[in-house]
């Protein structure tokens, strides 16, 4: 976005906001898949934890080891996807709202 602002000082807070939106949604995209494998790993582990153990379906899906990954991941999706706005949200104010930037436009 600062790359975006220095070559066109004269963006407004809403165009720079929904340019930063539409970067954001780039970055979700690579981020998602990196988080999938990351998690997939990590539970691949889990899974073959339960497998060798006597535990019915109902004893995984209630253990708090699967409850503490499944929350994980939630929180790690949300996370990311809310990142996003309040990132662009923030640096449009930011950079549209430099004093110097006041200076250039008169």
């Amino acid at each position: 976005m600062n790359e975006l602002f220095t070559y066109n000082p004269l963006l407004s807070k809403k165009s720079l906001f929904h340019s930063g939106l539409n970067i954001g949604k780039d970055i979700l995209g690579t981020t998602t898949n990196t988080l999938y494998f990351a998690f997939l790993g990590g539970y691949l582990t889990l899974i073959l934890w339960f497998k060798s153990l006597p535990y019915s379906f109902g004893d995984v899906i209630n253990s708090k080891v699967f409850s503490s990954e499944v929350i994980t991941i939630l929180t790690g999706g949300i996370g990311v996807a809310i990142s996003i706005p309040i990132t662009a949200w923030i640096s449009a104010y930011v950079l549209a709202g430099r004093p110097d930037r006041v200076k250039k436009e008169r």
